[in-house]
């Protein structure tokens, strides 16, 4: 049987745990065809930023984006303190360097690195409350984190 309102998921870290569905938004997304998902995909060179301000674009080669967003850092752009962006719905445009904070992440072995991909059945969902881990199996999450939905969660025998 499954246990209602939990499901198995993963961290940008790839740290895996349990999540209550009370806390989180499974994100919608059309099914895009193989190819364009693919396109919309982390290619190589580029990395992940979260946007600690909201930037409200000046002109029409600007992103604008909310705080908490998740953008893709293209590329440097021509001027200094800017970078070519995309976010979540595929726009692109330049972003202040000054609004945003590029996601460290360590570089793993290119095997490793498919395999925190998103594969086949999972899905997207962005916290809508931060949530503390109540035990080992549990994933602790901040609001605005995006998950990666693996699973159900499969009740291990409680009654």
């Amino acid at each position: 049987a499954e246990d209602e309102g939990w499901f198995n998921a993963r961290n940008a870290a790839g740290m895996r745990g349990l999540v209550p569905a009370t806390h989180i938004r499974e994100e919608a997304k059309a099914s895009p065809p193989p190819a364009a998902a693919v396109a919309q995909g982390e290619r190589k060179g580029e990395r992940k930023a979260t946007a600690m301000h909201a930037y409200q674009a000046d002109g029409a080669d600007e992103l604008s984006f909310g705080r908490g967003d998740v953008l893709t850092i293209v590329s440097e752009a021509e001027d200094e303190g800017w970078f070519n962006a995309r976010n979540a719905a595929g726009m692109r445009g330049l972003v202040p360097a000054t609004h945003i904070r590029e996601e460290a992440k360590a570089s793993p072995p290119p095997a490793a690195a498919v395999a925190q991909g998103e594969r086949k059945g999972e899905r997207k969902a962005t916290a809508m409350h931060a949530y503390q881990a109540d035990g080992a199996d549990e994933l602790s999450f901040g609001r605005g984190d995006v998950l990666t939905i693996v699973s159900e969660a499969e009740d291990e025998g409680w009654f």
